[in-house]
């Protein structure tokens, strides 16, 4: 008789993770979840989608007679991005790695951690980027940037760390990139 394995799929960070193991049914991971399976090798997908966000992760693991192992969720926390206008700017059609978010202004846009591709493009022709720039997004914390389309101020990048009771610490940011050269600044 050859002894299960029991793999516990910790619980995640959000309520919405969900796990499923070779493809079975997800579930969700607001507490761990315990299972009994044959030594082998197993494939967990983990998936959180949330009205703006949506991110999926695999593991593998290869579990022998008797093992007891746990799995940690993999999906990171997102960061959050907001793109304005400073006063007097005209407004911009956004855009972040070349998929059309909407008008600005936009707010707290969750986003996966790390390095996105932000467009502004002119309002009133969606093929003229007239800014372009790489930002990157930390987990747990809000990235604003405050452009100009007129060209009279540079573009301002401030970033936040979220906190208990709404109160925030912020500092700021540099980002690279620019705007095409026949283009104001952002």
């Amino acid at each position: 008789v050859v002894a299960k394995a029991t793999l516990t799929l910790a619980k995640g960070w959000h309520s919405g993770i969900t796990a499923s193991i070779n493809g079975g049914e997800p579930v969700k991971l607001s507490q761990a979840s315990s299972h009994r399976l044959e030594p082998g090798d197993y494939t967990v997908r983990y998936s959180l989608v949330t009205g703006d966000y949506r991110a999926s992760r695999t593991l593998q693991a290869k579990l022998t007679e008797g093992e007891k192992r746990t799995l940690r969720n993999p999906i990171g926390r997102p960061g959050e991005l907001s793109v304005q206008p400073s006063l007097g700017s005209p407004q911009g059609r956004v855009s972040i790695d070349g998929q059309p978010i909407g008008s600005s202004p936009i707010r707290n846009l969750q986003l996966a951690p790390g390095k996105h591709k932000l467009e502004v493009f002119a309002p009133s022709d969606p093929t003229l980027a007239l800014a372009a720039t790489t930002v990157d997004i930390a987990p747990s914390r809000e990235t604003i940037i405050t452009f100009d389309l007129t060209g009279q101020r540079e573009l301002a990048v401030r970033s936040r760390n979220h906190s208990p009771g709404g109160r925030h610490e912020s500092r700021p940011e540099s980002v690279t990139g620019s705007p095409p050269d026949s283009a104001a600044a952002l």
